[in-house]
């Protein structure tokens, strides 16, 4: 008897592709060890791009879309006028994928979210789980006993937040068939990793997540789902007062407000080691507001030899007024976007669960901006991708199908 074809679909096949590609920092760094120069994810991607080229024009025709497709480009050109190749990248094919690699992720997750909202999501959430669980089991602790090694320890813990915010829309759309001890096992992990990585960051950011799966909760009248909004509030308080006492984490949140006391002599150095950037990098923005100094220059034009720790800062002091302008625009077509998806499923009487949630991960990606640069990461554009899939289903009243 013959052996029957394997039946691998192009839409499997990418899926695989946008996992590798989410959790391939991880798998690079603490697993494989290979490839330092990131040439794989580049190729992956191009492979990627291939699948869904005869859907591109139909994902460009989203404004969002588009407006990033123009930040992007005008990201690109500037680098190159302002000598951004002289100062920090090797050549303009790094640049170009540095720029344009997660841009090509969230088309394959807008691709895929159309095909099966569910399963792309399932897909995503995983990914993000096995990156932490990679950096949990391979990662080392650095001299101050962070969780982190050659992944830096803020980075893990954003990406791990992120872990738990794909776990929960997931749940969220999945709502009827919501497993409570599932939920809570496939959280852990990330929870504490964000714990023992010491991000002052990402812990703000995973209590603003499960605040919100609490609100739902709470908001619910089964006396199932009342007691599990009690649960979650319970453990968030006693979890709170745990990390304050007897962790890394606590140590860093209790000397948040100290640590840069007298840096700059402004209100800045009260947020932490990212608040003196805004000071440090204001001279630079006034000497060139409009076009910036090109992305990645401040590590030598500016005074402390980093790079610049925020996306806001990013963009207004490294493209300029113009980049800032198109960063915030895109921000607020999606923003729309949500409300304008939200208000045509109360029109239809519909769950709003993981509409309201998708708005506070919104919220989140738009606070991580204002203390960490994204447009080299795959989260901001794996969350990205949902969102704009996500508003367009609606949009297009295919939401009943995918329980949204």
């Amino acid at each position: 008897m013959l052996a029957k074809p394997l039946n691998i679909s192009k839409d499997k096949i990418l899926s695989v592709i946008v996992f590798i590609l989410i959790i391939w920092e991880s798998l690079q760094v603490f697993v494989l060890k290979v490839d330092g120069a990131g040439r794989i994810p580049n190729i992956i991607s191009l492979i990627g791009l291939l699948f869904i080229s005869g859907s591109i024009k139909n994902i460009l025709s989203d404004k969002a879309v588009k407006i990033y497709l123009v930040l992007s480009l005008y990201m690109f050109l500037n680098a190159i006028y302002k000598g951004s190749i002289v100062h920090f990248y090797d050549s303009y094919i790094i640049l170009f994928f540095t720029i344009f690699r997660q841009q090509f992720l969230m088309w394959m997750i807008i691709y895929l979210c159309k095909k099966n909202l569910h399963r792309t999501l399932l897909i995503i959430a995983l990914g993000y789980f096995i990156y932490t669980l990679i950096c949990a089991v391979f990662g080392a602790n650095t001299m101050s006993g962070r969780l982190g090694g050659e992944i830096d320890s803020n980075n893990i813990g954003i990406q791990s937040c992120f872990a738990v915010g794909f776990i929960i829309l997931y749940q969220l759309l999945n709502f009827n068939n919501i497993k409570l001890f599932r939920l809570i096992l496939f959280l852990t992990i990330p929870i504490v990793t964000i714990i023992q990585t010491g991000s002052r960051t990402a812990f703000i950011i995973l209590f603003l997540l499960l605040f919100g799966l609490f609100f739902f909760y709470s908001n619910k009248r089964s006396i199932s789902q009342v007691l599990i909004s009690v649960v979650v509030l319970v453990l968030l308080f006693l979890g709170t007062i745990y990390i304050f006492n007897n962790t890394i984490l606590g140590e860093r949140l209790a000397v948040a407000h100290t640590q840069m006391e007298g840096y700059t002599g402004t209100v800045f150095d009260k947020l932490g080691d990212r608040g003196p950037q805004y000071v440090f990098a204001w001279p630079i923005i006034l000497d060139n507001f409009i076009t910036g100094i090109g992305l990645r220059n401040y590590i030598s034009v500016g005074t402390t030899g980093l790079v610049l720790h925020s996306e806001i800062l990013v963009q207004l002091c490294e493209n300029g007024i113009i980049g800032l302008f198109l960063f915030i625009l895109f921000y607020y077509i999606l923003y729309k976007k949500i409300l304008k998806s939200r208000r045509i499923l109360k029109k239809g009487n519909e769950p709003l669960l993981a509409n309201t949630f998708s708005m506070i991960f919104y919220i989140v990606s738009f606070i991580i901006a204002f203390v960490m640069w994204s447009y080299s990461f795959t989260f901001s554009f794996s969350l990205f991708g949902v969102l704009i899939a996500q508003t367009n289903l609606i949009k297009n009243n295919m939401y009943n199908s995918y329980n949204l």
